[in-house]
Order: structure tokens, then C-alpha cells, then sequence
């Protein structure tokens, strides 16, 4: 899983706690088992594609 994105749109750099806010879909996966930080975080990661730019609204574009 990649700590950051970069828009290609406008060059907007999001990470820290706004990657993990815009990133992640907490409904992506759910389970009573236990599993890693780590692990959660790989399993409920959107794709680059459905992430949409804060800064100018372009969706999916994205570099690392």
C-alpha cells in the first residue's frame, strides 16, 4: 500500500492522515477476526481510481 498520492491533475500531494481519510472505506471489509494494522489497511484501500482530488475534483488520476 502506497503512503501517499500525487493528482497528475494539479500536482495536489495527499497523505498523513488525509490519504488514510480519503483512501480507505471503512466499509470496505468487515470481519470479527483479527487481523494486523497493516493487513486492514491493504484489505480496505480503494483503488487510485475511485479516489477523488480534494483540491481540483479530478477523479483517478493519480501518481505515487
Amino acid at each position: 500500500m502506497a503512503n501517499y498520492l500525487r493528482c497528475k491533475n494539479c500536482g495536489y500531494d495527499l497523505y498523513g492522515p488525509e490519504y488514510l481519510s480519503n483512501a480507505i472505506d471503512p466499509f470496505a471489509y468487515s470481519s470479527d477476526a483479527y487481523y494486523p494494522s497493516t493487513a486492514l489497511l491493504n484489505l480496505s484501500t480503494k483503488p487510485d481510481s475511485e479516489i477523488e482530488c480534494p483540491f481540483c475534483h479530478a477523479k483517478g488520476n493519480w501518481g505515487h
